[in-house]
């Protein structure tokens, strides 16, 4: 039960942050970026780490968002 909790503060925590950061005209799309990347990161998320954490050991799993995060640093 604490799991479910927890994930339903996620987008409570994520929307207002989107909010204040987009423009009120491109609210609409950004929110919808937001919500498919959580819908389909959740579900994708659990088995990639899994391959990568066989493949590789356990610490390579957390250098899997730096891709990511470069990109989105890149783009501010």
């Amino acid at each position: 039960m604490s799991q479910g909790v927890a994930g339903s503060l996620v987008p409570a925590g994520h929307m207002p942050i989107v909010v204040a950061a987009v423009a009120p005209e491109q609210r609409g799309r950004a929110i919808g970026y937001v919500v498919t990347i959580m819908t389909v990161g959740g579900p994708a998320g659990a088995p990639l780490g899994g391959l990568v954490a066989g493949a590789f050991g356990r610490r390579p799993v957390f250098l899997m968002k730096l891709p990511a995060v470069a990109v989105a640093v890149a783009a501010r």
